[in-house]
């Protein structure tokens, strides 16, 4: 039941944040199933790693191929897609319990923190890279235009 839960907020997360960035129509349906295929590839490696890290690679990376070919389909920026759908990634509460720990003068705690959602955070931004990059070498060797 817990998982569905989780699957239900995270749709609905990213719909709400798809609305909140104007995105209407199809993408806006593009953007929130992103976001809960986003939420289901990270549990999963993050389950079979035993590491957030790996699992917010892989997430991101799948992600990106996802929001690729998407944005090529629907014609929009590959920004629009990846932007609303990784929203639930973001470590938004390691970064609140990083400045929390700050301001009550906790170091190790706010080191500890610090680093995992730089950490975090870096996967994330390695993944988007990686994916981009693969997406775009895979284009070219296939003969099509990578980048318009």
């Amino acid at each position: 039941m817990q998982l569905f839960i989780q699957l239900v907020t995270v749709y609905l997360g990213s719909l709400g944040f798809s609305l909140v960035f104007h995105i209407r129509g199809k993408k806006l349906f593009y953007t929130s199933l992103g976001g809960l295929f986003t939420w289901i590839v990270y549990l999963a490696a993050a389950s079979a790693a035993a590491s957030d890290y790996i699992g917010a690679l892989v997430a991101a990376l799948l992600l990106t191929a996802y929001a690729e070919l998407i944005a090529r389909r629907e014609k929009c920026p590959v920004t629009v897609i990846l932007v609303a759908a990784i929203i639930v990634l973001l470590p938004g509460n390691a970064l609140y319990q990083t400045i929390n720990a700050a301001m009550q003068k906790d170091w190790n705690r706010f080191f500890e923190r610090g680093r995992y959602t730089l950490l975090f955070a870096g996967c994330l931004a390695v993944g988007i890279l990686a994916g981009t990059s693969i997406f775009y070498n895979v284009k070219r060797l296939l003969g099509g235009p990578a980048r318009s």
